[in-house]
């Protein structure tokens, strides 16, 4: 389906790229990250929940599936920032890991307690199920050897539970406050 010079670039949660790279080479394959947040409002109608000045100057995150920095990179985020702000990556699978992450752990609290982002977050129980989910994702990434980009310029491994197995309030804070720009999305799966 895609011509021997043509390039799939790959906007997806999650992390399909292994299994993209069982069909394609990674000559044609570019990695992506939508870092901003939208909610289904019905049939062929859609909102945008992630503030709209956030979005403008951070939209996406891109790379080559090597890390490389190539001229066609250089053109996707050209095309890419007409949309909103484009930025490119060396560890763009830490990137996705990342996005993983908070998706993992708060698209699946939202659903089953009916909420937003950041209903999950002011609630004393749903955070810390956050964090749990979060650490854990942490330890599977870990395991495959990912390097975690950070997120919004923060370091996810600060979510790591502590020895004593207790979340600190500092974690519960700084959590509340990193979502805090997203707080109006709604899991799709809600």
């Amino acid at each position: 389906m895609l011509n021997p010079d043509g390039t799939l670039v790959s906007l997806q949660n999650g992390v399909p790229e292994k299994h993209i790279l069982t069909h394609l080479p990674a000559k044609n394959v570019v990695a992506g990250s939508v870092k901003f947040c939208g909610t289904s409002k019905g049939p062929g109608e859609s909102a945008l929940t992630t503030d709209f000045d956030t979005f403008k100057s951070f939209a996406f995150k891109i790379g080559e599936i090597d890390g490389s920095t190539t001229d066609r990179i250089k053109d996707v985020q050209s095309v890419l920032n007409h949309v909103g702000g484009t930025f490119i990556s060396d560890n763009l699978m830490g990137t996705k890991w990342s996005k993983l992450l908070i998706n993992s752990s708060f698209s699946g609290l939202s659903a089953t307690t009916n909420s937003t982002f950041g209903d999950v977050a002011d609630n004393d129980e749903t955070v810390l199920a956050a964090l749990n989910i979060i650490n854990e994702g942490l330890e599977a990434g870990s395991a495959d050897h990912v390097q975690f980009d950070e997120l919004n310029n923060f370091d996810l491994s600060y979510f790591k539970k502590p020895v004593d197995g207790k979340f600190t309030d500092e974690q519960v804070a700084t959590l509340r406050k990193l979502i805090e720009p997203i707080r109006k999305l709604e899991a799709s799966m809600l």
